[in-house]
């Protein structure tokens, strides 16, 4: 199976308590290569039941990396996330189709 090589944009979403809290994380992992995919702040959105209050900013970021590192990458952007109040969320990664 040789497809265990391809590179592809692996998604993450993170949690944040304040959108500035985000954007300090996002500036600091975008030296690093992973961009922004979208953003949303659930604060506003008072009906939702599913949303964390805490953490009402959800950023998606995404970087073209080999699945095998997945863990690693995990791990790195759990201890960004701590420095600016962040909670990593999960993963998942779009079949390129």
């Amino acid at each position: 199976n040789n497809n265990s090589m391809v590179s592809r944009v692996l998604e993450h979403c993170l949690l944040f308590k304040t959108e500035e809290n985000g954007e300090a994380f996002l500036a600091k992992v975008m030296e690093d290569g992973f961009i922004k995919l979208s953003s949303e702040n659930l604060s506003n959105n008072e009906d939702n039941e599913d949303i964390d209050k805490e953490y009402p900013y959800v950023l998606v970021i995404g970087r073209e990396d080999d699945f095998e590192n997945i863990d690693e990458i995990v791990w790195y952007l759990m201890d960004v996330a701590k420095e600016f109040d962040g909670e990593y969320s999960g993963w998942g990664c779009h079949i390129v189709k």
